[in-house]
């Protein structure tokens, strides 16, 4: 049997991807570091190859599916590998995986994942032990928000656990549905293989033949309880058929009895004793305590300009800026310091440069052109002549955050949970939304769901999915990464007039407390439904941009008004 991987410099799609090298091969398949050549973009490429059952001709690269006996088990799991892959690629989460392509070649699957240049959190814990319950919570509020959005669109998991979570930057990415299923709207599953288990993370039912056929969140729920008490203890949690006869292990008297709580609760042995949902398990973790600062290795300034293509290759390269600099520890050597300095000198210059190539890409941006109901605004000469506000929706200058809002909703709230979403419909009852009902294409938010109409007035509102697009179009403006005031963000530059605006990264809420703030960037359009709608959304350490659909109605996110 020849377990072999592509080799390095091998080719996919007739040259469209080049193979740089085998990050690892599991159970189900293979993933390599590869790279996107015409758009110069660092992907990964997951292949599936079982390797107790697949070998690969070393002269053709093509892959044979086993023996006679099993090739039809062979084709029945590649189906699978290549349906899922179709599903995932039509989320769209901050916290999931983006799958980019998909397609057959060599006799096999592969499917294209934007590249993750960090660790995974199981990683990080056999590195450094636990996780402070503070950042700890941090990740699995993210996860979590993942988890609620993917059961929205009747899809499981079913292999949580923190091998399966990457941190990227202050961003924790759900990775590998090879075990996901997806669900019909009455709740039977739409594939019938065989279900994995992770020991330690699975619940009793995902041993059992059948047990997971119907739709369960609370099979999710108890892997993401277990995914936290390893984050919390260092230690892999006792399968499930042990904690069935003796109890889940005490937690350390460290951990605040709220989170406790919520993971004996999420862990328990009968499904139906279980918190019956994500956002459910979440709200146990209510009074858990939030921190979303940065550490001192993400507090970064990035200086090169970009137009506003997501597709473009990320970039991990960063230069701290000048206060980093400055308190560098004094054990550094002092060629060390001087390389820094001389790095730094270069850096600036970059910026000095760019300031007279692209007037306003600096730190200042555009004093408002004009004053709409007590609220400036700034003439970027868009082809559509629309105005765009100089600051976030009740903020008070452009590198303040201001609140956050769910879609929908004109009042301003310090937490965001489903069951309190003003339009919240639990799934089953979807068919009898009258009101932004997510079969009905174009939504559009009515004026008295408006925030920025109802609380600035006058012409005031929120843009739509094709006025944020035009913002984004490389002919319009220019997008790059600064500081104002002290905060990351994009400052845009008009290609037309010159004249800019600054969006700051106030990050979002899928709880209680704010993460991604200082990193990330969701602004509300006004299309969508009461299950997701559409936002601009920016990641300033990989420096992309770009229109995300689908992202839960009820989360908390910025709002930039426009007038026409």
């Amino acid at each position: 049997m020849n377990n072999s991987s592509l080799k390095a410099g091998s080719t996919l799609q007739n040259g469209k991807y080049e193979i740089i090298r085998t990050l690892g091969q599991g159970g189900f398949g293979i993933t390599y570091e590869a790279n996107q050549v015409m758009m110069d973009r660092h992907v990964c490429i997951k292949e599936f190859f079982i390797k107790e059952y697949c070998d690969r001709d070393d002269a053709s690269s093509n892959v044979s599916l086993g023996s006679t006996g099993n090739a039809d088990m062979m084709q029945q799991y590649m189906a699978k590998f290549e349906k899922e892959a179709r599903t995932i690629a039509k989320l769209n989460h901050p916290n999931i995986i983006s799958i980019h392509d998909v397609f057959r070649e060599n006799n096999t699957v592969y499917y294209v994942m934007e590249f993750l240049s960090g660790s995974s959190l199981n990683d990080r814990v056999k590195k450094t032990g636990s996780i402070p319950e503070d950042g700890a919570l941090r990740y699995i509020r993210q996860i979590g928000a993942a988890l609620a959005y993917a059961h929205s669109q009747r899809i499981m998991h079913l292999d949580v656990k923190p091998a399966n979570i990457m941190i990227d930057g202050d961003r924790a990415v759900l990775i590998d549905f090879g075990l996901s299923k997806q669900y019909s709207e009455s709740g039977d599953q739409t594939s019938s293989t065989p279900v994995g288990i992770s020991h330690g993370y699975a619940p009793l039912e995902q041993y059992q033949d059948g047990g997971v056929r119907e739709f369960s969140p609370e099979t999710d729920v108890y892997s993401l309880g277990a995914t936290l008490y390893k984050l919390l203890t260092g230690v892999t949690p006792p399968s499930a058929s042990d904690v069935a006869q003796t109890g889940l292990p005490s937690i350390p008297g460290t951990i605040s009895s709220s989170v406790q709580k919520a993971i004996e609760k999420a862990m328990s042995f009968r499904r139906q004793e279980r918190p019956h949902s994500i956002e459910e398990f979440m709200a146990l973790l209510e009074e858990a305590p939030v921190n979303s600062s940065l550490s001192e290795d993400d507090e970064r300034t990035y200086i090169k300009p970009h137009g506003a293509d997501s597709k473009k290759k990320p970039t991990s390269k960063a230069v701290k800026d000048s206060s980093s600099i400055l308190s560098t520890k004094d054990t550094k050597s002092d060629d060390s310091k001087k390389k820094w300095i001389l790095l730094f000198a270069g850096v600036a210059a970059i910026l000095v440069a760019s300031v007279f190539l692209f007037r306003g890409s600096g730190t200042k941006v555009s004093d408002p052109t004009g004053v709409i109901e007590g609220h400036g605004f700034v003439d970027l000469g868009l082809p559509s002549g629309l105005k765009w506000a100089t600051c976030n929706l009740g903020a008070s200058s452009p590198s303040k955050y201001g609140p956050l809002f769910a879609w929908g909703e004109t009042a301003e709230k310090e937490q965001f949970f489903q069951r309190e979403y003003a339009f919240y419909v639990p799934v089953d009852n979807l068919a009898s939304v009258t009101k932004y009902n997510p079969r009905d294409e174009d939504n559009c938010l009515n004026p008295e769901d408006d925030a920025a109409r109802i609380q600035w007035g006058g012409s005031w509102r929120m843009p739509t999915t094709r006025e944020i697009k035009e913002l984004l179009d490389d002919n319009n403006c220019l997008w790059a990464v600064g500081k104002v005031g002290g905060k990351g963000g994009y400052i845009v530059t008009s290609k037309k007039n010159g004249n800019s605006i600054f969006f700051p990264a106030a990050g979002s809420s899928t709880g209680k407390g704010v993460v991604g703030d200082g990193s990330y960037g969701y602004y509300w359009s006004s299309n969508g439904n009461v299950v997701g709608a559409e936002i601009l959304n920016f990641n300033i350490v990989q420096e992309l941009t770009g229109v995300g659909s689908g992202v839960a109605s009820y989360f908390g996110c910025s709002i930039r008004p426009v007038s026409d």
